[in-house]
């Protein structure tokens, strides 16, 4: 048998990810937008809306497995390992900016235990403009894994419109080797690979500009991380009824809405609250317990430890 030559090997190669590409929907033309440039500005405008409508509505279908990714998630950073999105271009952006506003939004650390990261390919860099062929690049993607020295503790959620993403798929299989939990969300429909534990396919058909998968797919790829992300703060005990009593109050924005918060959920005044909130240095899940129980900065902390953080158990329902 004559064995194929490195260049004949690379051909083959290079033809096989072309099929792979021209098969997906995110790269099939749209026949409504066929004409784009002879439509009007609200013709625009509104067969734009008209798409990401359509595509919004497609979420439910996922919603179970979607379920199951949160489940993991909460279950991770409240036993004390890590979250990693990672992903390249438009997908990787959406799972930085989703992991950076779990930060003061429900009080995650930076890093460690119970932190959740988002990886892009190209590093920071691409976050601001693109970055030729990272996404192409498998041996970072492993190397990403390797870096962060992920571990059957930790969740590694992978972003990539196409599925196809070398970057992503590598980083997944190498995190899948190491005992971590994995899932993929992907716009196209493909079979499950066997490196992934949950896969998220959802199909929203071609992009109004073909190929664009900053439209559709960003819009409905973000709707998913922050579904994910807050159902698992819920499950996580970082909610009390629809508030989000772990916020960071870094910035006056935000330590008004805690004042506010603690006002509103205990009765006291704001400028009392305000206070309590002062004596315990920020931290809201802290001044409620001292506020509802008259107790000090010490005895609440105690008390929140005792109970894994859960409000209810402490304060009862909201």
């Amino acid at each position: 048998m004559l064995s194929l030559s490195r260049k004949e090997t690379t051909n083959m190669k290079a033809k096989q990810n072309m099929d792979l590409w021209k098969n997906l929907t995110t790269e099939s033309s749209n026949p409504r937008s066929i004409h784009l440039e002879q439509m009007t500005p609200i013709e625009v405008m509104k067969l734009i809306h008209s798409e990401d409508k359509y595509a919004l509505n497609r979420i439910k279908k996922v919603l179970p497995i979607m379920t199951k990714v949160a489940q993991d998630f909460s279950k991770v950073i409240t036993e004390g390992g890590r979250v990693f999105y990672i992903g390249a271009g438009t997908s990787g952006r959406m799972g930085v900016i989703d992991s950076a506003e779990l930060v003061p939004t429900f009080g995650l650390p930076f890093s460690g235990r119970g932190s959740a990261k988002g990886i892009i390919a190209g590093g920071n860099l691409a976050l601001r403009k693109s970055v030729e062929g990272a996404e192409d690049d498998a041996s970072a993607g492993r190397k990403e894994i390797i870096k962060n020295k992920i571990c059957k503790e930790d969740l590694v959620i992978g972003i990539s419109a196409s599925s196809l993403a070398p970057f992503v798929r590598a980083a997944l299989k190498e995190a899948f080797k190491r005992g971590a939990r994995t899932a993929l969300i992907t716009m196209n429909k493909i079979p499950k690979p066997n490196y992934i534990h949950n896969l998220i396919s959802i199909v929203v058909g071609p992009e109004v500009i073909t190929g664009s998968t900053r439209m559709k797919a960003g819009l409905i790829t973000k709707a998913i991380l922050h579904n994910i992300s807050t159902t698992a703060m819920v499950l996580s005990k970082k909610i009390y009824g629809n508030k989000m009593i772990d916020l960071k109050t870094w910035c006056s924005k935000l330590e008004a809405r805690g004042s506010r918060l603690i006002k509103d959920l205990t009765g006291i005044s704001e400028k009392k609250a305000r206070a309590i909130l002062a004596l315990s240095k920020g931290r809201v899940k802290t001044a409620l317990v001292m506020a509802k129980l008259n107790c000090s900065v010490t005895e609440a902390e105690k008390i929140i430890k005792s109970q894994n953080g859960d409000l209810s158990s402490i304060l009862g329902s909201s």
